[in-house]
């Protein structure tokens, strides 16, 4: 069984108990983000956002709650997750396209903003969601998720950016998960090893302006987010 199978076995097998351990209290640091990016979003013009990855449809309810003039769309490979997204969230059917996100299923310049929410650590290849991302969208992108240089020992969070600097992190992960880059958990599925700074340089190469704003981590994550926030959400603004 390959990641991709592993992880949706995995949403299948917890569908219906995913928000009672992703969602709240449980994972706070998406609903702080959810919240920075309502506050952003008017002030950008936004008129359409893609919630890509978009679960069990936290960040679809979200903006139709708080932002129900901004036309809101989510997709999904899980369909057991749009279910749940359906019938406990009542996010209306045509809202969720059952797809997968690299690639995604929509033409260029397709909305203003996208936003991913947790999704990039479960993804092999985040830079090609993040090239994917910035291809539909207009204006904005979003991403809140891990950072593995704000986690561990002080000493051990400087040792992974040098390896991750020197492009041999991949393979050091690799050896210490016995040859496979990804590896499972009961309480997340498959992940990979995944960072929000990991995708920082591809949105600065097609010229969008970053903030990234810590949502989980010390007291002075935001001093310096890299080292002393576990969690981040990175705003990227096309210039």
């Amino acid at each position: 069984m390959n990641a991709q199978e592993a992880l949706l076995d995995y949403y299948a097998a917890t569908a219906e108990q995913y928000d009672d351990v992703h969602v709240g209290d449980h994972e706070p640091e998406h609903d702080d983000a959810l919240a920075w990016i309502g506050r952003l979003l008017p002030g950008l013009g936004i008129r359409s956002i893609l919630d890509t990855g978009c679960g069990t449809g936290r960040g679809i309810e979200f903006m139709r709650q708080h932002q129900p003039e901004i036309r809101v769309r989510g997709n999904d490979p899980s369909p057991d997750l749009l279910r749940v997204a359906v019938e406990r969230r009542g996010v209306p059917p045509e809202l969720l396209d059952c797809a997968s996100s690299t690639p995604l299923a929509y033409p260029d310049d397709a909305f203003d903003a996208v936003m991913a929410l947790g999704v990039l650590h479960h993804v092999p290849e985040p830079d090609r969601l993040v090239q994917e991302m910035m291809r539909v969208s207009r204006r904005a992108i979003f991403i809140s998720d891990r950072n593995r240089f704000g986690d561990g020992h002080p000493v051990w969070r400087r040792m992974k950016w040098i390896f991750w600097k020197a492009r041999v992190w991949r393979l050091i992960f690799r050896l210490k998960n016995k040859g496979k880059d990804w590896y499972y958990t009961d309480g997340d599925g498959v992940a990979f090893s995944y960072s929000v700074f990991d995708s920082i340089e591809a949105l600065s190469r097609k010229g969008y302006r970053i903030a990234v704003i810590p949502t989980r981590g010390s007291a002075w994550a935001y001093a310096s987010p890299l080292f002393l926030a576990s969690h981040a959400l990175v705003c990227a603004i096309k210039e």
